[in-house]
C-alpha cells in the first residue's frame, strides 16, 4: 500500500510501497521494483530496509536525471524514538535489458540479427561490434553494428553478420555463444557495464543460440510441424523464414536444403 514513484528524464521509474506481513498487525516492509520507460520491470522486487523489527513504512522516492534513486520512509523504534526517518541510496550501474534473436522472433531457420538493448546510454572504447563477440562452429563471426533505434532511455545495437559461411544474411548451422565484454563498454559517467548483473561493475554478458535451417519454432529440430510450415511459404516472397540463398522466394533450391535437414537435430 502507499506506492509512491519517481522517474529520471529518459522515462525509467522506480515504485516503492509498503507491504505489510501477513497475519501481523504491526510490523511491515518497504519494498520497490525499477521499471523500464516502456513499462516492463527491470529485476525483481526488493527489499529496501534491514532492520526488520516492528513496521516499516510511508516510503517516499525520489531518481536523478541518470536513474539513481533513494527511497526514505519511517521506521518504528529503530532510534529509540516513536518513528525515526531512514533512508537508502542506490546507484544504477548500466546493464543489459535485453538481447534479441531475429528481432525477436521464435524461428532459427534463419539468423540474421541479434539486437542488444541497454537499461541506459553508454559508450564504446573502439567500435561497438569490437565489444561483443559471437563464437560458433567456424569460429569468430563478424558482426556490423547499427545504432540507429537507440533512444534517450538507452542505446540499442542491431548486430548483423558478414564474412565467410554467411548466406541469406544468416548464420550458418550450429551452436554459438554470444559474449560482451563489460570491459569495453561504459556510460556517461565511466562506470563499466555491469555485464554479468550482479549488481557491481564489470563482467561479461553471455547467452547461447543456435541456427538450424528448416527449424521455423525454435525447437532445434527440423520436423514435420516445420515442414508443414515451408509447405505453407512455398512460392511466397514476404516470409522469408525458408529463403536459405536469400533471393527473395521460398521455391526448390530452398527445398532443397530443407530436405537435406529434415529430422536432424542441433
Amino acid at each position: 500500500w502507499a506506492p509512491r514513484v519517481a522517474s529520471d528524464t529518459a522515462g525509467n521509474f522506480v515504485v516503492s510501497w509498503t507491504q505489510d506481513i501477513l497475519g501481523v498487525a504491526t510490523s511491515g516492509d518497504v519494498y520497490a521494483q525499477r521499471f523500464l520507460a516502456g513499462g516492463a520491470p527491470f529485476g525483481g522486487e526488493f527489499r529496501v530496509n534491514t532492520y526488520t523489527t516492528n513496521s516499516q513504512k510511508n516510503s517516499s522516492t525520489a531518481m536523478d536525471e541518470d536513474g539513481d534513486f533513494v527511497v526514505v520512509w519511517e521506521s518504528t523504534g529503530q532510534d529509540g524514538s516513536n518513528e525515526g526517518i531512514y533512508g537508502q541510496r542506490y546507484t544504477v550501474v548500466p546493464q543489459i535489458g535485453s538481447v534479441q534473436i531475429n528481432d525477436g522472433n521464435a524461428q532459427r531457420s534463419m539468423v540474421n540479427s541479434l539486437t542488444v538493448r541497454f537499461t541506459k546510454q553508454v559508450l564504446f572504447s573502439g567500435q561497438p561490434a569490437d565489444a561483443m563477440i559471437l563464437n560458433g562452429p567456424n569460429g569468430q563471426v563478424a558482426m556490423s553494428a547499427d545504432l540507429s533505434q537507440s533512444t534517450p532511455a538507452g542505446t540499442v545495437v542491431r548486430l548483423t553478420f558478414t564474412g565467410p559461411g554467411i548466406i541469406g544474411g544468416s548464420l550458418s548451422d550450429g551452436n554459438y555463444t554470444f559474449i560482451v565484454n563489460g570491459n569495453l563498454i561504459l556510460d556517461d559517467r565511466g562506470q563499466n557495464l555491469d555485464g554479468d548483473a550482479n549488481g557491481t561493475f564489470g563482467g561479461n554478458y553471455l547467452m547461447t543460440l543456435h541456427r538450424l535451417f528448416g527449424d521455423s519454432n525454435g525447437d532445434r529440430t527440423v520436423d514435420i510441424t516445420d515442414f508443414l510450415a515451408f509447405r505453407s511459404s512455398f512460392l511466397q516472397t514476404a516470409n522469408r523464414t525458408f529463403d536459405f540463398n536469400g533471393d527473395g522466394v521460398v521455391d526448390s533450391s530452398d527445398f532443397l536444403s530443407f530436405r537435406l535437414r529434415f529430422l536432424v537435430s542441433v
